[in-house]
């Protein structure tokens, strides 16, 4: 792999953004193709100040993705599918966030060194802003990856259907941010 670099997108990348999300998303078989290419899950968290959206790089080419939102006015992305469950984390006084739109080419997928790489941009920006929770929406299959990779604890799981899924089981998952920095995995 040529050199692998992380960055904090741009408005101008934000349309490789949603391409990449549908193609890995499709590639997993997790939501059907589109017409337009592109998976846009939250529009109205993409365009906040409190949203940075992480992109992974080989040769200028975006290669993976992750977005990580800070609790405000807006909320989480968790508030839509595990809405009692965000706010009782919520109501312990942490600094919370949302991590959500991660995303790998699927010709990278098999490379550990990006997901490893956006992972670690994303908490280096969420140790930046204080953060001290942060909570994901993982699909069930990816459950026991996310417990490996990042120490994030299962806290519950439910099955929905929306306007890009049917009947998938997301996994609420919680890294507390002491729990991951300084870790070996870090290094």
């Amino acid at each position: 792999m040529s050199e692998l670099t992380t960055r904090i997108a741009t408005t101008d990348d934000m349309d490789s953004v949603y391409r990449l999300t549908h193609d890995a998303f499709v590639g997993a078989g997790l939501t059907p193709a589109t017409k337009s290419g592109q998976l846009i899950h939250f529009p109205e968290l993409d365009n906040m100040p409190k949203t940075k959206v992480i992109v992974a790089e080989v040769n200028g080419r975006i290669v993976g993705t992750n977005s990580i939102t800070f609790d405000g006015p807006a909320g989480l992305h968790t508030d839509k599918f595990f809405p009692e469950e965000t706010q009782s984390i919520r109501d312990e006084g942490r600094n919370l966030a949302s991590s959500w739109r991660v995303a790998v080419d699927p010709s990278f997928r098999n490379q550990l060194k990006v997901i490893r790489s956006i992972f670690k941009q994303t908490f280096a920006v969420a140790d930046a802003y204080n953060l001290e929770c942060c909570l994901f929406t993982f699909y069930e299959k990816h459950e026991k990856i996310y417990q490996k990779l990042i120490n994030a604890r299962s806290l519950c799981k439910k099955s929905y259907s929306n306007e890009f899924y049917t009947d998938k089981t997301q996994v609420l998952m919680r890294v507390d941010i002491e729990d991951f920095l300084g870790t070996a995995w870090q290094t």
